[in-house]
């Protein structure tokens, strides 16, 4: 029954229609005009459908809707299934989603999906090079569900590849080089979502050779920050209940946004290919050593690191010191950490690189007990930088209860402060809340954004 079920898009039984399309219907499609070119292309949403057929139509946008059909599964074969309908965007809903196993097609196809979809599907594994041979795929989401494990190279060798959106989903690992091989990559979000374990290296992504082009910087307006909600921006669609918060206009982004994730190991994103790292309202239980290792830059505006409103469980030694700017950039490279909640910081936690600019420092809070502060003393080999920030946070930071970690420390005896061992308390569950900071993180987040920007370039 089990091969059977994950057999069926070997071939979805869709009767060829001729003449007229828009409003008719065949036993379990529809198909209408399309909004992108009416008189030239249709889009067909069909039901629990089993089977594929040859289909002489140009399609937009193909749905295959399995929520509440007697058998979900679905096997993707991404030659088939170009050869025979051949759409630019498809679509997947409520379905347990499973790959082919043959690592190359039989025969030569003419690739045509530029968009995939999974809406409120379920992956056992995103297996290696699952999108293999697309080689005009732009888009990948993933809006609800779940997907096991993201197997190495899954996202890798897709010359067009541009953004890949997980939104309302969990996932359990991912693996080391999940991202990687992907020369037009622009955009990775993760949006409200439960990540178990990020892989030493899962995003690893290499700026490629652009053989002496010098880079066309578009007339980009910087007093201008208003390009709508986080959503309309950067998931391309209204969700009401996540509210408005301004990203940057250029540059390659991550955002990671109200996300409950357990481990960020070291060098969890190893990247010399964005501008902007923006890591709001999220729960991180271990905020690894060098986890974020990113060398940020743009050719045309800052780069920069926010850190707003989060709540880490521990921060290890050097945990933000992989981040970094490029030498001989016009605009410096920035980080803020505004409004976030640290429960367990370890020595050096608050390390940073030279090349690093502090912006803003306010209103962090702390798990405030004596002998779990050796961060603040820093230590010889400390830079400049590194007390700088040490001192702010200190000056700026304030206990759970709202004491200020001046007046707290100021409390605690030389002694009491640097010979106990800082070690990770018991970590609360993963229950993120916008509540559970003063101020609500995607105000303080656009605030922060806009400031940076404003200040640096005037």
């Amino acid at each position: 029954m089990a091969d059977q079920s994950v057999k069926m898009w070997l071939m979805l039984i869709v009767m060829v229609m001729v003449g007229a399309v828009t409003g008719q219907r065949t036993e379990n499609c529809d198909m209408t005009a399309s909004p992108e070119a009416p008189n030239v292309m249709v889009d067909v949403h069909c039901n629990c459908m089993q089977r594929l057929a040859q289909m002489d139509l140009k399609i937009s946008k193909l749905t295959i809707n399995q929520t509440g059909c007697s058998q979900t599964g679905l096997e993707l074969n991404w030659p088939d299934l170009e050869s025979m309908v051949a759409p630019r965007t498809l679509v997947l809903e409520g379905a347990e989603v499973f790959f082919a196993r043959r690592s190359r097609p039989a025969t030569p196809w003419t690739p045509s999906i530029k968009s995939v979809i999974f809406l409120r599907c379920h992956l056992q594994v995103l297996p290696s090079h699952a999108f293999r041979g697309m080689k005009y795929l732009e888009e990948i989401r993933f809006e609800g569900g779940s997907i096991g494990i993201v197997k190495s190279t899954a996202f890798s060798a897709l010359p067009e590849l541009k953004k890949v959106e997980i939104e309302n989903a969990t996932v359990n690992l991912i693996e080391s080089r999940a991202f990687t091989d992907l020369p037009a990559f622009k955009d990775l979000f993760i949006v409200h979502s439960t990540l178990k374990e990020v892989e030493t290296q899962a995003v690893s992504l290499s700026k490629p050779s652009q053989d002496g082009e010098t880079t066309r910087c578009p007339d980009v307006n910087h007093n201008s920050l208003d390009n709508g909600s986080v959503m309309d921006e950067v998931i391309g669609r209204e969700l009401t209940t996540v509210g408005n918060l301004s990203l940057p206009e250029y540059g390659n982004r991550v955002l990671l946004f109200k996300n409950n994730i357990e481990i960020m190991s070291p060098a969890a994103i190893k990247a010399d290919t964005f501008g902007f790292l923006v890591v709001g309202g999220n729960y991180i239980g271990r905020l690894a050593t060098e986890a974020f290792n990113m060398q940020l830059y743009s050719e045309c505006e800052i780069s920069a690191a926010l850190f707003v409103g989060n709540i880490f469980g521990r921060l290890d030694s050097s945990a933000l010191a992989g981040l970094r700017g490029r030498d001989g950039m016009a605009y410096q490279t920035f980080i803020a950490l505004s409004n976030n909640t640290f429960l367990s910081v370890l020595q050096q936690g608050f390390m940073l690189h030279p090349s690093m600019v502090i912006f803003s420092v306010e209103e962090n809070r702390f798990a405030c007990t004596c002998g779990k502060f050796e961060w603040i003393l820093g230590n010889d080999e400390a830079t400049d930088l590194q007390r700088d920030l040490e001192k702010e946070l200190a000056l700026e930071g304030l206990c759970l209860d709202g004491t200020k970690l001046v007046s707290f420390t100021s409390s605690c005896d030389d002694e009491s402060i640097s010979t106990n061992s800082p070690t990770a308390p018991t970590l609360p569950p993963l229950t993120p809340s916008p509540s559970s900071a003063p101020r609500s993180s995607i105000s303080v987040v656009t605030g922060v954004i806009a400031m940076v920007v404003r200040r640096a370039l005037h």
